[in-house]
Formats: structure tokens, C-alpha cells, sequence
């Protein structure tokens, strides 16, 4: 049997190609991909949680936005402490939010506006409970902390 040597040389060669090609396949498998969320599309369902939650929407429809200091009377800050206990469980510990309550007409403007690279806002309508209608806006704003 002539050149022996020779297919045991390739055959090394074919092993090691596949043994350096395994090492590189495992190491490359083993990156985690970074999965981002679009918080843009998860603030419409967040919202969607509050209006289907009674008692949160209840609380909504009894905050009062005709008095002229709105922000510091105790009833809505109680309610205002309500929706943030929602949103506090359902956003990530990497974002900071704010909310507020307005009528459906109003701009409902971030007094203290966040310096931010990006701010998302979205807003959604609370309607009317059996009781009561007496239609309310609720602005959610979130940007990364």
C-alpha cells in the first residue's frame, strides 16, 4: 500500500477543520441576543389595563380637574397614587413615568418636562362607569431613566 501517509494526512486535517469549526459554532452560540421591547407598543396595552380595571377606572372618573389646584388636593393625589401602583408593577425598573388626569380636551402637558433622549407618551380616554359619565384623559409618559 502506497501513500498511506498522505489520506491519514487529510483525514487530520478534514478532523481538525471540523474540531476548530465546532469550537467557533459553540462559541457563537452562546451570545445572548438582546431582546429590546417596543415600549411605544406596550403603552396602549398598559393604558388598556387601566380602563378595564373598575376600580382604577372608577377612581378616574371621580378625579376632579376643576379645581384650580388639582395637582395638590388630596383626593387626586390619592388616585394619582392608585394608577402609579399599576403602572409601578407593569413598566420596567429601567424607566421612569409619569401620569396625569385631564379632561378630554386639554393638552394635559408634563409640567416638569424629563431630559431625556426620548419620551413616549400615549394617551387613552376613560368613558363613563354605570354611575357616572363624566369623561377623563389619561396621559402616560415614559422615557428611559
Amino acid at each position: 500500500m502506497v501513500n498511506k501517509k498522505g489520506w491519514l494526512r487529510i483525514a487530520e486535517a478534514s478532523i481538525a477543520a471540523l474540531i476548530v469549526l465546532g469550537v467557533l459554532l459553540l462559541i457563537s452560540g452562546n451570545k445572548k441576543i438582546e431582546q429590546k421591547t417596543d415600549i411605544s407598543e406596550t403603552l396602549p396595552i398598559i393604558l388598556e389595563e387601566i380602563s378595564k380595571n373598575v376600580t382604577l377606572r372608577e377612581a378616574i372618573i371621580k378625579y376632579d380637574t376643576n379645581k384650580a389646584s388639582a395637582e395638590t388636593d388630596p383626593d387626586n393625589i390619592a388616585i394619582l397614587n392608585e394608577v402609579n401602583k399599576t403602572l409601578f408593577i407593569r413598566i420596567k425598573k429601567d424607566f421612569s413615568y409619569a401620569v396625569r388626569i385631564c379632561r378630554p380636551n386639554d393638552l394635559c402637558p408634563l409640567n416638569n418636562y424629563p431630559n431625556a433622549e426620548e419620551v413616549y407618551i400615549s394617551e387613552r380616554i376613560i368613558s363613563s362607569t354605570l354611575l357616572k359619565f363624566d369623561p377623563k384623559k389619561i396621559k402616560l409618559f415614559i422615557w428611559k431613566a
